[in-house]
């Protein structure tokens, strides 16, 4: 499952750390503060 989150501030990257640990997610995909640099964020990033 590919998840998309909108911002990894404080709160968000909590977010991100519960979301990829979840079984079936594959992969989370956040904007960057430029919308035109949109990437997939690797899971081994946020996974700690």
């Amino acid at each position: 499952m590919r998840i998309g989150i909108m911002g990894l501030g404080r709160i968000g990257a909590f977010h991100a750390e519960t979301l990829a640990g979840l079984d079936g997610v594959d992969s989370l995909v956040s904007p960057t503060r430029w919308l035109h640099e949109h990437r997939p964020v690797r899971l081994d990033e946020v996974r700690k």
